[in-house]
Formats: structure tokens, C-alpha cells, sequence
């Protein structure tokens, strides 16, 4: 047992997951302390266009992605010499989704939203999309590599934490923050961007590995949508029915949870390349940590929900607390699905995990269509738990069965 620790002590992989952590602890800090500040100068109403038109630019996000970044991982981790026709081929797509992913927004935003302050919001989002960190983070993550990525994530959180508390000073600076957000983030792309540009050759874009692409991002992408519409959806059903300030409330609680998700998102980067390589892992161990982390979390939102929305948001924000308290169970059913669904991406499992996310995203748009009209916010919350759970318990049986048969010895 004193030998493995000292193995464990020794690893590459320990030394990455200690480091993302570490980058992990200062996003949430400064996302914390922009909360804290942006909450209380946007006030619930400019809060709420905020989290509304987040919302919406996501999906458009996604067809930009094409979830390559999860592609690109896999074929670094099993070819790293083929380094200059992956990113030429994925850069490329990428660039030809951007386009088209934005002029589909376009064309979007104009049928379903009216509010002007809003339609800017979702403009300014999408125009940066192609610049999403996520979107050049995979080179790095399938070589193992990750300190470039945590210098991006590090510059990433200062930009906007410092930028949001130095320039946001006004209630109707919601178009600001925006700017403040997706430019922090667009820089931090552009530092993981530019080293990749030395394998970037047009010549060597592969049309054949382009469109195994498509196809495999396609079914991953679908996957992630059905993902989205059970986070995020219920933001765009509440602006519907409701008025900006409950969508406020809602995303406050809702950005907590999604804060505190964060061990559970660390340790999945750094653990994929392994994954995707079906190194021999002690899975069992890891699903039972993130979901003993998932509990302690769950209880500290659920027993402290009022001293959280209050400490964060501020008294105008405290008709969040009960919603807060809700989704305390999707945050422990979060980090257990996590521990099930994001190994089968990696096993050739794309088209059952398509079909157990579509079943939790047609059970939270089903629930919310009757719930979100007479019990609001609360009505959205219960409908986002329940979706974690048919995403569970859709899962485990899977996982089970693909560890068993070998793709990786658990």
C-alpha cells in the first residue's frame, strides 16, 4: 500500500490533476467575486437578460464545437504524430461551423427574442465563439500537456475577474459585462491557438478525416445538445412565462451549482487521455469520490442556501434560496452521471449516450412545459433533478457493463 502511494505521489497524472485543481480553485474565485459584484450592479432584471441570452448563444456554441475537442483528445492520445493533419483538419471545420452556426443565430434571434438589449447580448456571445478555449484545449489535454491549459485558464479568470470589477459599475452595463466575459475568454484561446499554428498547413487538411468528423461529431454534438436543453433550457422557458427577474434568480442558484461542479470537471480532463487509451483505471474508486465530493456539496448548498444567495448576490437575491435548495440534488446526481456517462463517450458508446441524454432532455422540457407556467423557478428546479436522475440511472447499467467487458479494467 506505501509503495502505490508513492507511485500515485510520483505520477504525471496526480501532478496534472493537483495543477487543474489548483486553476480550478482561481476560476472560482474570480467567478465568485464577479457574481458577487455584476449580481448586485445588473440587479435581477440585467442579471436575468444576462443568463437568458448565455442561454440561447449555447446551442449555436455547440454547432461550433461539433464537440471536436473531445475528437481531438482521442486522436492525440492515440496518434500523437498525426499532430499537423488533426489541427489543420479541425481548425478548418471549425472555422466553416463558425460561419454557419452564426448566421444561423442570426437568423434565430430575430424570430424569438424582441427585447434589443437582449439581441445584443446574444450577438456579442456569438461573435465570439470560435475563440472558446474548450475549442483548442484538446492538442494539449490528449499529449497530457497540461500547463499551457492552465496558464489559459489562469489568464482567462484574472482578464475577467479583474475586468468585470474594474469596468462594470452601472445597472445597465449588461452589453459591457458581456464584452468583459467573452473577451477574457477569447484571449485565453488565442494563448492556446497561437503555439498550435506551427501544425497548422492547409495542405494537410484530410477531407476524409473531416468528415469522420462530422459523422462522429455529429452523434457527440446531438448528445451534447440534449445535455444543454436539460441545463439550460428551463432559463429560456422562464423568460417566456415569466419576467426577467425570476430568470435572475434562477440563474443566480443555477451558477452556484454550476461552480461547485467544478471537481468533478477537473478530474474528467485530466483522466480522458487515459480513458480514451483504455489504460488499466480503479474506476470504481473514482465514481465513489466524486460522488462522497457530490454529497458534501449537495448538503453545504442545501443546509446553507439562504447565507450562500445572500453572501454572493445580495438581499435582492433572496428568493433564490429555495431554488438553490432544489438543485442541491442535481448537483450530487450531476457528479454521479458524470462518473458513468463520461467514460462511455470514450468507449464507442456515442449512440447509447445520445439516447439516455435525449431521454433526460425530453424529460426536463415535458416537466418544465408543465410545471416552469404555475410554479416558476421552483418548477425549473425540480424539473432539472429529476432529468439528472433519468440521465443516472440511464447510465450506470451501461457502465457497468462496458467496464466488465474490458474497454478499461475497473
Amino acid at each position: 500500500m506505501a509503495d502505490w502511494f508513492r507511485r500515485l505521489a510520483a505520477s504525471r497524472f496526480l501532478r496534472n490533476l493537483s495543477g487543474m485543481t489548483g486553476v480550478a480553485l482561481i476560476s472560482a474565485v474570480a467567478t465568485l467575486a464577479v457574481n458577487m459584484h455584476v449580481a448586485r450592479t445588473l440587479g435581477p432584471h440585467g442579471f436575468g437578460q444576462v443568463g437568458y441570452a448565455q442561454a440561447f448563444a449555447c446551442y449555436f456554441s455547440l454547432l461550433t464545437g461539433l464537440c471536436l475537442e473531445t475528437l481531438g483528445v482521442r486522436d492525440m492520445a492515440l496518434r500523437p504524430h498525426s499532430a499537423s493533419k488533426v489541427v489543420s483538419s479541425i481548425l478548418g471545420l471549425r472555422l466553416v461551423l463558425f460561419v454557419f452556426s452564426f448566421l444561423c443565430m442570426l437568423a434565430a434571434i430575430r424570430i424569438f427574442q424582441d427585447d434589443p438589449t437582449v439581441v445584443r447580448l446574444v450577438l456579442v456571445a456569438g461573435l465570439f465563439m470560435f475563440f472558446l478555449p474548450t475549442g483548442f484545449e484538446w492538442l494539449y489535454m490528449g499529449r497530457e500537456q497540461f500547463r499551457p491549459v492552465m496558464v489559459s485558464r489562469t489568464v482567462q479568470a484574472l482578464l475577467f475577474g479583474g475586468g468585470a470589477l474594474l469596468l462594470i459599475r452601472e445597472p445597465g452595463q449588461a452589453v459591457d459585462y458581456m464584452f468583459v466575459q467573452e473577451g477574457a475568454k477569447m484571449l485565453g484561446g488565442v494563448l492556446l491557438l497561437l503555439p498550435m499554428l506551427r501544425h497548422l498547413k492547409p495542405a494537410h487538411v484530410d477531407l476524409g478525416l473531416c468528415v469522420g468528423y462530422l459523422k462522429a461529431g455529429s452523434l457527440l454534438t446531438l448528445s451534447s445538445f440534449m445535455v444543454a436543453v436539460y441545463t439550460s433550457i428551463d432559463r429560456i422557458m422562464l423568460g417566456h412565462w415569466h419576467p426577467a427577474e425570476t430568470v435572475g434568480w434562477y440563474d443566480a442558484a443555477s451558477k452556484i451549482v454550476l461552480m461547485l461542479l467544478f471537481p468533478s470537471v477537473v478530474f474528467w480532463n485530466v483522466i480522458s487521455p487515459r480513458i480514451a487509451r483504455k489504460e488499466p483505471l480503479d474506476l470504481r474508486v473514482s465514481v465513489l469520490a466524486l460522488s462522497g465530493g457530490g454529497l458534501v456539496l449537495a448538503l453545504g448548498a442545501l443546509l446553507w442556501r439562504e447565507r450562500i444567495i445572500t453572501l454572493v448576490y445580495g438581499q435582492a437575491f433572496l428568493p433564490a434560496a429555495g431554488t438553490l435548495g432544489i438543485l442541491a440534488a442535481a448537483l450530487l446526481l450531476n457528479h454521479t452521471s458524470r462518473a458513468f456517462s463520461c467514460p462511455l463517450q470514450f468507449w464507442g458508446k456515442e449512440r447509447a449516450f445520445l439516447c439516455i441524454v435525449s431521454a433526460g432532455a425530453a424529460t426536463n422540457v415535458a416537466l418544465n412545459a408543465v410545471l416552469i407556467p404555475g410554479h416558476g423557478m421552483h418548477g425549473a428546479a425540480v424539473a432539472t433533478v429529476l432529468s439528472e436522475l433519468v440521465v443516472t440511472l440511464g447510465s450506470l447499467p451501461l457502465f457497468l457493463r462496458t467496464g466488465r467487458s474490458g474497454p478499461a479494467q475497473v
